[in-house]
C-alpha cells in the first residue's frame, strides 16, 4: 500500500476515534440530564457528524492558510516549486511523444508515397509509349514484305526484346523484298531506340528472328555491319523512331 494513503487512513481513523469518544461523553451527559435513550442516540451521532465536519473545514482552512503564509513569507521559493512542477509536466509530455510521429510527419509521409506512385505511373507510361512507337515503326517497315502472321510474331519479339526477356521457341520471319542491309539498319534502329543492352544482343536477336536470311552469317559479322551504308536500302538508319513516324 502507498505510504501516503496509509498516512491518510491513520489520520482519518484517529479523527473518527476522537469524535466517537466525544460523542460518547455527550451521550452520557445527556442521559444524566434525564433524556430518553433515543434522544441520547441522536445526540451521539450528531456529535460524531459535527466533529467530522468541523475537522474537514479546519483542514481546508489550515491548508489554505498555510499556502498563503508560504507565499507571503517565501514568494521566491513557491515560484520555483511551481516552475519545477510545470517542467516535470512538460518533460512527461515530451517523453510520451517520443517515438510517435506527429500528424504533420504522417501527412508528409503520405505525400511522399503519392509522389512515388505518380512518378512510377509516369515511368510505366513512358515505357509503354516507347514500346508502342517501336511496334508501329516495325509494322510500317515490314507490312509490305511479310505475312500478317509473321508481322504479329515480329512485334511480339520486339516486345520481348524491349523488356529484356529471352526469346524462346522463335519461329523465323520469312521476308520477301528486303535484303540483309535493311535488316542491319532495322536492328540498329531498334537498339538505338530502346538502348536496353549491347549491340551484341540486338545482333543475336537478328540472327534468331531472321534465321533464314542470316543462316550462314555469324553474330559478330552482323554486329560489324549494323551501320553499313546508312542512307541506302529500303530501311535506312534513323536517329529517332519518334521523329520518323511524325514525318511520315
Amino acid at each position: 500500500m502507498n505510504t501516503k494513503y496509509f498516512e491518510h487512513i491513520v489520520v482519518y481513523l484517529s479523527v473518527l476515534v476522537v469524535c466517537v469518544i466525544i460523542a460518547l461523553f455527550a451521550r452520557v451527559v445527556a442521559l444524566r440530564l434525564g433524556v430518553d435513550e433515543f434522544t441520547a442516540q441522536i445526540v451521539f451521532w450528531s456529535v460524531v457528524a459535527i466533529g467530522i465536519i468541523i475537522y474537514s473545514i479546519l483542514s481546508i482552512l489550515a491548508e489554505g492558510l498555510f499556502t498563503a503564509l508560504v507565499k507571503f513569507f517565501f514568494p521566491k521559493k513557491q515560484e520555483e516549486k511551481t516552475n519545477d512542477n510545470a517542467s516535470d509536466a512538460g518533460a512527461g509530455q515530451v517523453v510520451d511523444g517520443v517515438g510517435s510521429p506527429s500528424s504533420a510527419q504522417q501527412q508528409q509521409s503520405m505525400d511522399f508515397d503519392s509522389i512515388r506512385q505518380q512518378q512510377q505511373k509516369l515511368m510505366d507510361q513512358k515505357v509503354q509509349d516507347k514500346r508502342a512507337i517501336a511496334i508501329k515503326y516495325t509494322q510500317q517497315q515490314f507490312a509490305p514484305y511479310v505475312s500478317d502472321k509473321d508481322l504479329l510474331k515480329l512485334c511480339e519479339y520486339i516486345e520481348l526484346y524491349s523488356a529484356k526477356l529471352p526469346l524462346s521457341h522463335v519461329e523465323p520471319i520469312n521476308i520477301k523484298g528486303l535484303v540483309a542491309l535493311d535488316l542491319f539498319h532495322f536492328g540498329w534502329n531498334i537498339w538505338n531506340h530502346f538502348r536496353v543492352g549491347k549491340q551484341d544482343e540486338i545482333s543475336q536477336f537478328l540472327k534468331q528472328v531472321f534465321a533464314i536470311t542470316f543462316k550462314d552469317v555469324e553474330v559478330g559479322s552482323i554486329k560489324s555491319h549494323l551501320r553499313d551504308d546508312e542512307k541506302k536500302g529500303t530501311i535506312p538508319i534513323v536517329q529517332s523512331l519518334s521523329d520518323r513516324q511524325i514525318t511520315e
